[in-house]
């Protein structure tokens, strides 16, 4: 895995083009590394290629073939290393809930159409799946 905040090798896994592009842009200016993909499958045979080098995927809920909730329960079972931020065009609440209980450590809502990303909440996003569990012991 890549030192704190420093060329992380990121996943994204989404059927939107226009989302893919302008998270993709964010992500690398921060210094990151971005691999896509526009299914399920393809994302899930991305991270057995390349084995441990992937450090974070972001996935999107509803795509086509394997769904982000499979992804997601599938990396919870084979790779509990592999940090996973859930994401979803849907304005329900719900969905983004299962997806945490199924493993993912952020779920995050996409900006509209219409209206620009934010780019800092993505990239502390980012960020804070990768700090360590605050202590219990205060």
């Amino acid at each position: 895995m890549a030192p704190a905040g420093i060329g992380r090798l990121i996943l994204l896994i989404d059927d939107d083009p226009e989302f893919l592009t302008a998270l993709t842009q964010d992500l690398t200016s921060a210094g990151h590394r971005v691999l896509q993909a526009a299914e399920g499958q393809d994302g899930m045979d991305l991270i057995e290629k390349l084995g441990g080098e992937v450090d974070l995927v972001i996935t999107d809920l509803a795509l086509p073939g394997m769904s982000g909730y499979e992804v997601i329960s599938q990396l919870s079972h084979g790779r509990k290393d592999l940090r996973v931020i859930a994401v979803s065009g849907v304005y329900k609440e719900s969905y983004l809930e299962v997806a945490t209980v199924l493993g993912a450590r952020a779920a995050l809502q996409k900006t509209p159409r219409g209206k620009p990303m934010q780019r800092a909440q993505w990239l502390a996003a980012v960020e804070r799946v990768f700090e360590p569990p605050a202590s219990l012991s205060n």
